[in-house]
């Protein structure tokens, strides 16, 4: 889909000059390339460029000389566990502190912290004490278990003595 649309942006572009694709110069080619925004969407189109001047019109040399937009390599940033452990405590509210921490020990998306039924936390006992697995419905559709810390076990506990009667019947913890 995105080397067709690429491909038909490219033949507007020779129509709005008023050329055919075959005639175009290296000049406007690197134009034409100058105007996409996404490095990751040019380097595409330089590639499909490429394989039309090199396969078709057997002109590569009008693309070959263009070099390659550089990628953007982003340096994450992490949070130490103090700075976490912060961010936790300034949350007042147990519901969205139990619901971030969840989140954040569990490595969820906020989709399937929100689909969490009560009925997906599987207690089992590993020969020395009770842990606890939690059922997920994944991203592509994968019914996935996570283990669940102690700690955030203690924090929903907690958080499920806060409900009133209506909350507590609902089929979602959150």
């Amino acid at each position: 889909n995105t080397y067709m649309y690429i491909f038909d942006s490219f033949i507007r572009y020779a129509e709005v000059i008023k050329t055919v694709p075959e005639n175009i110069t290296t000049e406007q080619i690197i134009f034409y390339l100058s105007k996409i925004k996404s490095s990751s969407t040019r380097r595409q189109a330089k590639g499909m460029l490429l394989n039309l001047y090199g396969f078709v019109f057997r002109q590569e040399y009008k693309v070959n000389g263009i070099p390659n937009p550089k990628r953007k390599h982003n340096v994450v940033d992490y949070l130490t566990t103090y700075e976490v452990n912060r961010i936790f405590n300034e949350v007042k509210n147990i519901k969205q502190r139990t619901l971030f921490k969840l989140e954040y020990y569990c490595a969820l998306r906020i989709s399937e912290v929100c689909g969490i039924r009560k009925k997906d936390f599987i207690k089992k006992f590993d020969g020395e004490k009770f842990v606890y697995d939690l059922r997920i419905k994944s991203k592509g559709g994968n019914m996935d278990l996570i283990p669940v810390p102690q700690e955030i076990i203690s924090e929903i506990k907690s958080y499920y003595l806060t409900l009133n009667d209506k909350e507590k019947k609902s089929e979602y913890l959150f």
